[in-house]
């Protein structure tokens, strides 16, 4: 198996966990490493700077040897330091300088670069190189040079004291990490089942959902990005039931608005078939309105269907929705009046042209005033009014029949719905005109909303942008 096919199936949470506990590690190891590194650095500098000013005492006491025994051979034999005899206590200048490398670590080359001290004896008889002999302090007797003094420093080579000192450092830090990066263990594991758990449940649910079973909702316990997700997915879920709710429903009613007109026509035929009926030109004048009221029901639909697809065209253009409001009105002034109703309408110096689709603005305004004449009863009146506010051409049409319940506004809306449910298609409508109407302002950019009360009537008004 691949080690990208093996990330593909490894779980969310164990990738999480496992990507938080190497970042930690490198970066708890990197810190480890760097602070050791960087104490080793910081006492070797000091160790060379002490030894930079001891020097001036310490050389003099090699040189002085030297002058003694007029050789380097015997030197470290002459200490004795390894073997734990000492030196001859009789000699002074041995004697002090055992005292001396007793804290230090010091190290004697010869003219030619070769070692002929050393404390721990590793470089003894060794041939060191310029660069090296460089870092020392050189050593003279009459002018002339005898070797060079070098501490163990610069070899990174320290006392047993000094090397006690880092151990016992390394081990403190080395449990401070464990103990870290143990304690990160313990909250990142938490944190990853955190945030596996609200993902698992998501999941399961999002796989009912797709079997069908749409009431789902998650348990939400947090309000950071998680609990976000989860109340996002509760909305949808919800939105969702509702659609197919809605979905459900309106095909239920469209089966019902179908069925009315179909059984009147199959009723007629078989009713002429029988000879109930006579074969006449008023019979299938009757037969021929119901066809055509099937046939503007499934107008209707498919109009309705553009509209929330984002599909119907809309032919713009600079329209004067005043002049478009007053032929309305003019229009259905004699059915007002045939119906003892008066319609008003606020002819006010408002400059009403925007780029719109006059016909589907038209449109919007006969269905609304047909509503109002519809519901407003024998002596009332039916107010259109026209004014620009924030930028915005607002239209209402306010009417004073019996108004509707605060639940009944909340659906006016929605498709085949009807404030009235004794209306019929035949007195009615199909109940669609308001959808479509909300639908079309809405592809204008603008907004429909309804102002009801029982009894006090009711306003529909939309308004467009202007610009």
């Amino acid at each position: 198996m691949s080690i990208q096919s093996f990330w593909r199936r490894t779980p969310f949470r164990w990738k999480l966990l496992g990507t938080f506990l190497l970042v930690i590690m490198v970066g708890f190891a990197s810190i480890y490493f760097v602070s050791a590194r960087t104490v080793i650095d910081q006492y070797s500098k000091l160790t060379s700077e002490r030894f930079s000013r001891d020097a001036d005492r310490i050389a003099p006491l090699f040189v002085g040897y030297y002058e003694q025994a007029n050789t380097w051979e015997g030197l470290n034999r002459a200490l004795n330091v390894q073997a734990g005899g000492g030196p001859d206590r009789r000699n002074p200048v041995l004697a002090q300088i055992y005292f001396l490398i007793a804290r230090e670590d010091l190290i004697i080359v010869d003219v030619n670069g070769q070692v002929v001290f050393d404390v721990d004896r590793q470089l003894l008889g060794q041939t060191l190189p310029p660069p090296v002999l460089d870092q020392g302090v050189s050593l003279e007797s009459n002018g002339e040079k005898i070797g060079t003094m070098l501490s163990g420093v610069a070899f990174e080579r320290f006392t047993p004291l000094a090397r006690q000192f880092f151990n016992s450092l390394n081990r403190s830090m080395l449990l401070v990490v464990v103990i870290v990066i143990a304690g990160s263990f313990l909250l990142i594991t938490l944190l990853v089942r955190q945030l596996a758990r609200p993902l698992n449940e998501l999941t399961q649910a999002s796989e009912k959902i797709s079997e069908g079973h749409l009431e789902q909702n998650v348990e939400v316990n947090t309000q950071d990005e998680i609990g976000e997700l989860a109340q996002a997915f509760n909305t949808m879920s919800s939105k969702l039931k509702g659609s197919e709710d809605l979905r459900r429903q309106m095909t239920a009613d469209i089966a019902h608005e179908l069925r009315t007109p179909m059984s009147v026509i199959q009723g007629d035929l078989e009713a002429v078939i029988d000879g109930v009926y006579p074969a006449n030109q008023e019979t299938f004048q009757s037969l021929l309105d119901e066809t055509h009221r099937v046939s503007r029901l499934i107008d209707d639909l498919r109009e309705l269907s553009l509209l929330e697809a984002g599909e119907l065209p809309l032919e713009r253009e600079n329209t004067d929705i005043k002049a478009i409001v007053q032929q309305i009105v003019q229009a259905y002034q004699i059915k007002a009046e045939s119906n003892g109703i008066r319609l008003e309408f606020n002819n006010t110096d408002v400059v009403s042209e925007i780029e719109a689709d006059a016909d589907r603005i038209a449109q919007v305004l006969r269905n609304l005033i047909s509503n109002a004449i519809r519901y407003t009863p024998s002596g009332g009146t039916v107010f259109i009014n026209l004014h620009r506010e924030n930028g915005e051409l607002n239209c209402t049409v306010t009417d004073t029949g019996p108004g509707m319940s605060e639940e009944e506004a909340t659906r006016v809306f929605e498709r085949f719905w009807r404030a009235d449910q004794s209306r019929t298609r035949h007195s009615g409508g199909s109940g669609l005109g308001l959808s479509i109407s909300k639908r079309l302002v809405e592809a204008h950019g603008g907004k429909m909303w309804v102002q009801t009360a029982l009894n006090q009537g009711s306003t529909f008004g939309f308004s467009l942008p202007v610009h």
